[in-house]
């Protein structure tokens, strides 16, 4: 069997007059919704622009804050690491005085040594030397205090690097 095929038949795409009008007021329409919705977003656009504008100025300002009072902190740090290094200074200056005076003290504590030495044998020469022992025992033990003190504070000055 054969099928009969049916032949389509041509739609003719013609409007009247009344059906373009109806199209043309449709289209119409639809332009001014599209272009109604342009504009709402074009105004949205516009205020978000300058919120971001506002944000971005006050972001700004916060930021230039942050920096003058960060440049002031540092500022302040070096102030007081220069007041340190001239404290520093100053300790290794007085470590010089100190290291010095010892030095005189242990010039002038040798130079007692040899004089007390000195005065003793004369006088083991010329008088009974019982009746002077005890007294020179007792400049011999603050002799030896003094270098004992001198040997501490010697060496304390040495300990810090300074000779």
């Amino acid at each position: 069997m054969k099928q009969k095929i049916k032949k389509s038949r041509k739609i003719k795409n013609e409007l009247t007059s009344n059906q373009s009008g109806i199209l043309l007021e449709e289209m119409n329409s639809n332009l001014k919704l599209i272009l109604e919705n342009h504009t709402g977003l074009n105004k949205k656009i516009d205020e978000n622009h300058k919120e971001f504008q506002e944000f971005r100025e006050d972001v700004n300002f916060k930021f230039n804050d942050l920096r003058k009072e960060m440049n002031s902190k540092f500022q302040e740090v070096d102030n007081n690491f220069k007041i340190v290094f001239e404290f520093q200074e100053e300790i290794k200056g007085n470590f010089k005085t100190i290291f010095e005076y010892l030095s005189q003290i242990d010039a002038e504590i040798k130079s007692i040594k040899i004089t007390t030495a000195l005065i003793k044998s004369e006088l083991k020469r010329k008088v009974d030397l019982n009746y002077f022992r005890d007294y020179f025992k007792d400049i011999e033990k603050r002799i030896k205090k003094l270098e004992t003190n001198y040997t501490k504070l010697h060496l304390l000055v040495s300990k810090k690097g300074i000779n």
